[in-house]
Order: C-alpha cells, then sequence, then structure tokens
C-alpha cells in the first residue's frame, strides 16, 4: 500500500471491532457504515468480516473459530481477546467509526493522486488529457449519487419495527424535523433551549408549579445548540442560568456554539454535510438552529428556493438519527383569520417538510406562554403551557437562575370534535336514556375526550339551545334534537 500510517489509527479500528463485538444492535449500524476496505490494518479486516458474519453474542473463542473457518489462520488469540476488554465506551461508537471512514477516504484520495502523478510524469501525456482523465477517475472515485440509492422492498415495509423513540414524549421524536416559531419576543428561544438542556440531563421538561398540568418526560440524548442569532454573550448568560437552576454541570452532554465561522449555509449541501459530520461526533440525539431564517443561505423565505434548504434539513435529520428542530419566525398580522398554520412565515416548503410545528404565543410581557401545534405528522400534540421564571444577579442585570414550569391549557380543538359526537349520537334512536349512556357513547367515537369535558360539552348544547333535556319521572335524562 502506498499510504502511510498517519493516515490510519489502528487504535480506533479495534474499538470498533471491540464496539461490535460488545453489541449486537451497534453492530448491525457500524456494518451499514462500513466496508472491509475502510480498515487500514489488513488483520482488523479479516476480523470485521467474520464478525459481519456471525449472530449473538460474540465472545472471543467464536471469533477464532469463524476467522479459522473463513481461512484466516492468524494466530494472535490474545489480540482477539482484549478488543471488547479495552473499548473506553461503546457510545462513543459512531465517533469511532466516523474516523476510519475519514481516514479511509483520505487514503483513497493519495491513491488516486499518487496515479495521477504517475501519469503526469509520462511525457506522452498532454495536459488536456491528464485533467479529462482526472475528472474522469475523481467522478468514478466519488461514485454516482443514484449508484448509491438504498433500494428498498415490500418485505422491508412489512418487517416489524421498534416503537418510534421520543426525546420529549409524545412531541420530538427521532429523528424528525421540527419547528418552534412565533412573534419576535414570545420567548421562544429561551424556552426551546430550556427544553434542551432538560433533555440533555434526561429531566422532566415544564415541570407543574401546581394544578392539574404534568411534566413532559425526556430521554438524555447529547444536544447540539447551533445559535446564529442572539449572539455568544446572551447564550452564555441563558445556558449558565439554566444549569445552575437545575443543577447540572460538564458532565451532561450540551454542546453549543454561538455566531461561527464558517457559517452555516443551508441551500448548500457540502455545509450541511460538515455540519451532520459535527453532530455524528458528538452523537447528537437533538438539534437545535437558531434561527431558520439567518442559515438559509440568502434565500429569500418565500421563494421557491426554500424547498431545497429544508431538504437538506431534511437530509440532516435522517443522516444523524437526531431530532432537528428549526427556530423561526411567526408572520406578521394582517387581520386576515386564517388557517392558524398559515402565521408559520415564508414559503409553503417549509411547512410541507415539517414533522411538527409549534407555535409560541404570549400576550405583551406577560410571563407565561402557550404552545399549539399548528402541524403534525404523526400523534396530535395537544397544546400546553409554560411560565418563565428568572432572578437576576444582586446588584446587576445579568440573569442568575432562569426555568420554565408547566400549566394546563385549555384545548379548545376539542370544541367542534365534541359537539359533532354528541349530535351524532343523540341523533341515533337506538341511544338508550340517560346523560351516562351518551357520555359513554360520544366517549367511544371520539378517544381522549374526558367524562366531565363531555358532560359539559352536554350542558353547553343545552344551554345553546342544540339539545334539549327531557327528564323523566324518576330523574333519568333523554337528549333529543331541537327542532
Amino acid at each position: 500500500m502506498t499510504q502511510t500510517n498517519y493516515l490510519a489509527e489502528p487504535q480506533v479500528e479495534r474499538f470498533i471491532l471491540g464496539c461490535m463485538m460488545i453489541d449486537d444492535t451497534i453492530r448491525a449500524d457500524i456494518q451499514d457504515m462500513l466496508n472491509a476496505s475502510d480498515f487500514y490494518v489488513e488483520h482488523n479486516r479479516w476480523i470485521f468480516e467474520a464478525i459481519c458474519s456471525m449472530e449473538g453474542q460474540i465472545d472471543a473463542y467464536l471469533l477464532c473459530s469463524a476467522l479459522k473457518d473463513a481461512g484466516r489462520y492468524w494466530d494472535d488469540p490474545d489480540y482477539i481477546a482484549k478488543l471488547a476488554l479495552h473499548v473506553p465506551s461503546t457510545l462513543n461508537w459512531m465517533v469511532y467509526t466516523n474516523r476510519v471512514k475519514v481516514l479511509a477516504r483520505k487514503r483513497a484520495l493519495v491513491e488516486l493522486a499518487a496515479k495521477l502523478a504517475k501519469r503526469a510524469h509520462d511525457p506522452q501525456q498532454e495536459p488536456s488529457d491528464l485533467v479529462v482523465g482526472a475528472l474522469k477517475q475523481l467522478s468514478e472515485w466519488m461514485e454516482s449519487p443514484v449508484g448509491k440509492w438504498l433500494i428498498f422492498t415490500l418485505k422491508d415495509a412489512l418487517e416489524k419495527r421498534e416503537p418510534i423513540d421520543y426525546i420529549i414524549e409524545g412531541i420530538l421524536a427521532l429523528p424528525s424535523l421540527n419547528i418552534l416559531y412565533g412573534a419576535p419576543g414570545c420567548l421562544k428561544s429561551f424556552l426551546m433551549l430550556d427544553a434542551a438542556l432538560c433533555v440533555a440531563a434526561g429531566l422532566p421538561w415544564l415541570e407543574p408549579l401546581e394544578g392539574d398540568s404534568f411534566a413532559h418526560p425526556t430521554m438524555a440524548v447529547p444536544v447540539l445548540w447551533l445559535d446564529f442569532d442572539n449572539g455568544s454573550i446572551v447564550t452564555h448568560e441563558r445556558v449558565a442560568a439554566l444549569a445552575r437552576t437545575y443543577g447540572i454541570g460538564a458532565p451532561v452532554q450540551f454542546y453549543y456554539v454561538s455566531m461561527p465561522s464558517p457559517w452555516l449555509d443551508g441551500k448548500n449541501m457540502a455545509s450541511v454535510d460538515s455540519l451532520i459530520e459535527l453532530a455524528k461526533t458528538y452523537c447528537s440525539g437533538l438539534i437545535v438552529i437558531d434561527n431558520l431564517g439567518t442559515v438559509s443561505g440568502g434565500v429569500e423565505e418565500n421563494a421557491s428556493a426554500m424547498i431545497q434548504v429544508m431538504s437538506n434539513f431534511r437530509q440532516l435529520a435522517e443522516s444523524t438519527g437526531a431530532a432537528v428542530v428549526l427556530i423561526h419566525h411567526q408572520r406578521k398580522a394582517t387581520g386576515y383569520k386564517g388557517r392558524t398554520g398559515e402565521s408559520l412565515r415564508g414559503h409553503s416548503s417549509i411547512e410541507a417538510a415539517l414533522d411538527l410545528a409549534l407555535l409560541v404565543q404570549r400576550d405583551d410581557h406577560e410571563p407565561t406562554v402557550t404552545i399549539q401545534s399548528t402541524k403534525t405528522r404523526g400523534v396530535d400534540v395537544p397544546p400546553f403551557g409554560a411560565m418563565f421564571t428568572y432572578d437576576h444577579v444582586p446588584g446587576v442585570t445579568q440573569l442568575h437562575k432562569a426555568r420554565f414550569f408547566g400549566f394546563a391549557v385549555e384545548d379548545d380543538r376539542r370544541r367542534p370534535r365534541a359537539r359533532r359526537a354528541i349530535l351524532e349520537a343523540v341523533a341515533d334512536v337506538d341511544l338508550e336514556p340517560g346523560k351516562t349512556k351518551l357520555v359513554e357513547r360520544v366517549r367511544s367515537a371520539e378517544k381522549g375526550l374526558g367524562i366531565n369535558y363531555v358532560r359539559d360539552a352536554i350542558d353547553a348544547l343545552v344551554e345553546a339551545g342544540e339539545l334539549v333535556e327531557e327528564v323523566g319521572d324518576r330523574g333519568s335524562k333523554r337528549y333529543i334534537l331541537a327542532e
């Protein structure tokens, strides 16, 4: 091999092999990302191929047997026995894998450059022929993008899949592309930062101060926060205030950048690819970008070119397996009362690309905000509320502590559902008398409506004159449609 070993890290290759021996779920992911040819050390290639041919738990004895069966008579069982013992952490398997992949690509480039240099020394070669040949070989080395497409069949579609994982239960799924948006000053960035710190620490988000609200459980995953809006002073201050309040420190895997250079260009896939590599390096499960308007590469947000920007951010979510949250702005009020989701600013392709859009609303300078889903591809997200609390360092304006608490919000979207189900049930001549029977029928037709909510909705329809309540001899009630 012509490449020098500064483009190889045998120890990292051993870490990968050890991870594959320890955890068969990691093994499958690594197999999807690496080929045997990506390993620099020959016997590491042999071991990788042997592990890929095996199923279930792997130990040194089974691996030695698999190598022998493959005709790889390599006589260093002690090397194999230590593979699983010397892995620093299986949690870093993606870091190891990406490192080996990058080095393999660099070695391939060195090989290609050596071949081109050899041809350049040939006096019979014309410069124009060299350029054409070089471009052809580079194209072959990069391969056709279509040639890399992974084709699925119905067999893949029908295979049993694991339930969707949520890093914030019922809200942010893995992977997903999401937007949190609202008017300037509605605390959307601070609210999302509060959520991100809770996710990084695995703490419940929006614990209630009182009442019937409930906290949102989180899954602890590394978080990557990308600030292209507030600046480092504000970002440092907010992160510190939240961390002090929650009592969390450096071991929590929360990583952030503020106003970095080079800038992220969302319309340029090469720029997004660099972000993908960064996110994989830190094994990020949540990636927050504040805000969309500043990273769209100069694309006017009402232009159709936003289709490419949003497609690139979808690729970010799919390639990293993370929940990606874009912070964005609300359309300026025009007095037009349309669909709520139409207040999301920008081209329609923005909303179309999303799994979830959350609108944050705040009245004047009140410490409370409400959060409402205006678009979802999965399970509906009921509206919820958050109250901002904070204090300052004595004598100065610098934040000392800050956090959000949750509170219950009335879900107005239930009203038309409840009304329709009640009227349809009352119109059924087979409905048995009694308010209890009516409530049961409505709740079976519309899942998620509480008993008391339905009873109150029935009373409201009677008061509005849409239903007539008839009381029998023993106090039993029958409801009929008003004429």
